[in-house]
């Protein structure tokens, strides 16, 4: 555990807020002339899935929680929980749909995430770095284009949308960026 102010809480951080542990589903800093600033977050409670909005004040000391990171690999989706497997032990969670918020636009099966761990207990899932998932749906190629002009909407194989350059067609593959829903680049077939 360490202490912060709350002007340093991060998006995905775990904290101890009245007594229960937290994940931050986001952060907003505001401040408004001479006044003093202050925080805006949004927190889920990891035992039961709850959400609320917390104001702290930009000199407030929050209680930071170190977890212990494990890499995951996505196996399939059972009614309400996502099964992932821990690639060193081999032993299975069932997460609950409300612990993956919109990481489920990256599950693809034999994808690796990294579950963050207290005390044996996966407490969220973060993303690699990048994906690669094919484009379901998407405008016709237009003849000519490349990287630098504008850009259209596409339909991932997950049902993730984002904007893609107009030379990419249906069944191309792409990688993108989780932490940005970004196109990156499209993977060679």
């Amino acid at each position: 555990m360490d202490v912060i102010t709350a002007t340093q809480i991060k998006k995905g951080a775990i904290i101890r807020y009245d007594g229960k542990l937290y994940r931050v589903m986001d952060v907003h800093h505001h401040t408004q002339g001479r006044q003093a600033g202050y925080i805006l977050t949004k927190l889920r409670n990891l035992n039961d899935g709850t959400q609320k909005e917390v104001k702290f004040s930009s000199s407030d000391r929050i209680e930071r929680e170190f977890v212990d990171k494990a890499e995951l690999e996505y196996l399939y989706e059972d009614g309400n929980f996502y099964v992932f497997m821990n690639t060193e032990s081999y032993e299975q969670y069932h997460i609950e749909e409300t612990f993956i918020e919109d990481m489920k636009y990256y599950l693809v099966p034999n994808a690796v995430f990294y579950g963050l761990m207290i005390s044996d207990k996966i407490v969220g899932i973060e993303p690699p770095k990048s994906l690669e998932l094919k484009v379901v749906e998407t405008e016709p190629n237009l003849k000519g284009a490349t990287a630098q002009t504008s850009n259209k909407p596409a339909i991932l194989e997950t049902g993730l949308k984002i904007s893609v350059p107009f030379f990419i067609e249906v069944g191309d593959i792409v990688r993108i960026d989780p932490s940005t829903n970004k196109y990156l680049e499209r993977v060679k077939k």
